[in-house]
């Protein structure tokens, strides 16, 4: 690809889009890591695309979850190739920008949906309630309206323009020698067995950060935890094995765990910002985070206990 597009009226980047390959994965143990990227990529744009409408007609939570996650399961994917194929800085920047755009939408919606309703308990005043609940919805509407502009906007169809000529184009090889050309030849399979075996190691050496539990720490571990578990999936996909099915299911719940610590480090921050609003007194926000940090000390005891099972299960 000599030059990635910049402005819609190069081509229309819908049609292109929807005229890609079957996005089902479909890859071979005889596949090379070529063949095995371009098959994962698509199959992460098929998991955006197809949850499009239920961002931009009628706003619909588990479209935005899905969505956000073929996002970060693109991203997982450029990360575990990138030492044979090289994504153009535009285009990782643009995925950035995308993801930026979608992330408050998520976070207020796990707000209001889940912690929300644990927190209210704790507080007395009926209308210090109403007026708690009522500015939640407001700041997620006003987040959802965000995330439906950016995924309407013609600078996200620009970047899925962008990724389909860089895909179509195996625009990648450009920037090769020869020698890594040939690199791309080679036995996917036999190489997903090595990125796995070293995505583990770097996620079971995370004990010393899990003990000081900072969470930024644990963030840091969960981060590692997804990318382990996205890189199972593809290469489950691709290569079908029982295996990596055992592996998904213990590192799902691994990462269940992490997730719902994550939910309370996010909810004191979302508090935080909503302290001093007309209507709402400081007494009934500090109740609330006091709650808050109540049940976050308990999800760490039961982050710790999740951990050491699943180092357990790794021996």
């Amino acid at each position: 690809m000599q030059k990635l597009l910049k402005n819609k009226s190069d081509t229309d980047a819908k049609k292109l889009a929807l005229e890609r390959p079957s996005a089902e994965i479909r890859t071979r143990k005889n596949y090379s890591i070529e063949r095995a990227f371009s098959s994962i990529v698509f199959n992460c744009i098929d998991q955006m695309l197809s949850n499009e409408s239920g961002i931009t007609s009628s706003y619909d939570m588990e479209s935005l979850h899905q969505f956000r996650v073929g996002v970060r399961r693109l991203r997982s994917a450029l990360t575990l190739y990138n030492k044979y194929v090289a994504i153009p800085c535009l285009l990782k920047s643009e995925l950035d920008w995308l993801t930026r755009q979608l992330n408050d939408a998520r976070d207020w919606d796990v707000f209001t949906t889940i912690v929300l309703p644990q927190l209210a308990i704790s507080i007395d005043h009926n209308r210090d309630k109403t007026e708690l609940v009522a500015l939640a919805n407001l700041s997620a509407e006003h987040m959802h309206k965000i995330a439906k502009e950016a995924i309407q906007s013609q600078r996200y169809i620009l970047l899925l323009l962008n990724l389909h000529m860089w895909l179509y184009e195996n625009a990648w090889r450009e920037a090769l020698s020869k020698k890594e050309l040939m690199a791309l030849h080679k036995d996917a399979f036999q190489l997903s067995q090595k990125q796995l075996k070293q995505a583990k190691r770097k996620l079971l050496k995370s004990d010393a950060k899990l003990r000081q539990s900072k969470p930024e720490n644990i963030h840091k571990i969960r981060i590692k935890a997804k990318q382990v578990r996205y890189a199972l999936e593809f290469f489950n996909e691709l290569f079908s094995s029982r295996k990596y099915i055992r592996d998904i299911h213990r590192l799902s719940k691994l990462q269940t765990q992490l997730g719902n610590y994550n939910d309370m480090v996010v909810a004191d921050r979302l508090l935080k910002t909503m302290q001093g609003q007309v209507g709402l007194t400081k007494i009934s926000i500090g109740l609330v985070r006091e709650n808050l940090n109540k049940i976050r000390r308990q999800n760490y005891v039961k982050t710790q206990h999740r951990w050491k099972k699943f180092r357990k299960s790794c021996k």
